[in-house]
């Protein structure tokens, strides 16, 4: 066991050189943490079927700890392979694999990184298709840009401020399959949410879309927000989900921004909780929501909610697991892994954020998929 622990440390410090701004990592270079040896961890979290444990030798990062303490971001999967992605300050994208085994630092092209030192931020990332070519979606907030790179982390088009407005703050975005357009939260800005065709105009150019909505009001209206932090195309392609996190709630509108739908959130004070973001199930039946602690410091929860029916059915909080640095919980995914007999288990990935930090958590018993007729 000894001899293992020493392994996996010589692993991770040896990797640890390769993350830093500007160096493109060798195409292939994987990073191996799982431990066969692994004694899973008893304590558990959550209620009804979604009850969730800890594993913590799937939730290591192979950077320097100064980068992974300044985690604010989020996570894309790509449906196609099961490969998710994530922007990390000062490291550029990180990939995860597909049974979530491993890592791969991708780094990124120097224009992701700040010239002047100060750590540039990548708050939220998203899956853009072009012409059946995946490529990443990455929203700054403290850079005044959004960009979107290649898989390899190379930069093909950044968009700075968009017209109706001054460009700071973007906290997500997501694509419109129909359109191929990006919707851009200004959650740390003007509380609008913008439209960008990301393919439009000449190379390193994006181009800005006529049109916007949202903006800050009052909670007792629906469609303006208070802190519009993140965004995600609803199950079926027609509307989108906002994480509107001042006011504790899931926004769902159509695509032009009308609401239809509004889920309030809350905790088990009665109190609304802050929602960071909200990402949907491969089979779109389940929302995940990750959320900040509250104002009396009690620490964070994940949330897991019938798409459906806007209903809570389980609250995770990662402290009273043992996670170290969950206080907040930044960004949070499903991931599901194919097991066989009609069987998946069923993962949520969390970014945590001041401090930052990384965990997967597993549900307790596994999903048996629904008997097709």
């Amino acid at each position: 066991m000894m001899r293992w622990i020493a392994c996996a440390l010589l692993l991770v410090s040896a990797n640890t050189l390769l993350a830093h701004p500007g160096h493109k990592h060798a195409k292939g270079e994987r990073i191996v943490m799982i431990n066969e040896n692994f004694a899973e961890e008893q304590k558990t979290d959550g209620q009804g079927d979604w009850v969730f444990k800890y594993r913590s030798d799937l939730s290591t990062v192979p950077v320097e700890e100064r980068f992974l303490l300044a985690a604010h971001g989020g996570f894309a999967t790509d449906p196609a392979t099961n490969i998710t992605y994530f922007g990390l300050p000062g490291t550029g994208v990180i990939q995860i694999s597909p049974d979530l085994t491993s890592m791969k630092v991708i780094g990124g092209d120097t224009g992701l990184f700040n010239p002047q030192g100060e750590l540039w931020n990548y708050h939220n990332t998203c899956i853009v298709d072009h012409a059946g070519t995946k490529y990443l979606g990455l929203a700054g907030n403290n850079s005044g840009r959004v960009w979107v790179v290649g898989l390899d982390g190379k930069i093909h088009n950044t968009f700075t401020a968009p017209p109706e407005g001054n460009g700071q703050g973007a906290t997500d975005l997501v694509q419109i399959p129909k359109s191929g357009n990006l919707k851009i939260t200004y959650g740390y800005g003007d509380n609008f949410i913008y439209e960008a065709s990301p393919f439009a105009g000449d190379l390193n150019q994006g181009v800005w879309n006529p049109g916007r909505f949202g903006g800050k009001g009052p909670r007792e209206k629906t469609g303006v927000f208070n802190t519009p932090h993140g965004i995600a195309l609803f199950p079926g392609g027609e509307r989108i989900a906002i994480a509107d996190r001042g006011y504790g709630r899931v926004q769902i509108t159509n695509l032009e921004g009308v609401v239809e739908t509004v889920w309030d959130l809350k905790r088990d004070d009665g109190k609304w909780p802050l929602p960071c973001d909200v990402n949907f199930s491969p089979d779109g039946t389940l929302a995940v929501v990750g959320n900040l602690d509250d104002a009396n410091g009690k620490p964070a929860n994940f949330l897991i909610v019938d798409t459906k029916t806007g209903k809570t059915l389980s609250s995770v909080t990662p402290a009273t697991l043992g996670v170290p640095n969950s206080r907040h919980i930044h960004n949070t995914t499903f991931r599901y892994v194919d097991i066989g007999d009609g069987k998946t288990e069923v993962y949520v990935l969390c970014l945590f954020w001041n401090p930052g930090g990384y965990g997967v958590f597993q549900k307790v018993q596994p999903w048996h998929k629904p008997a097709t007729t």
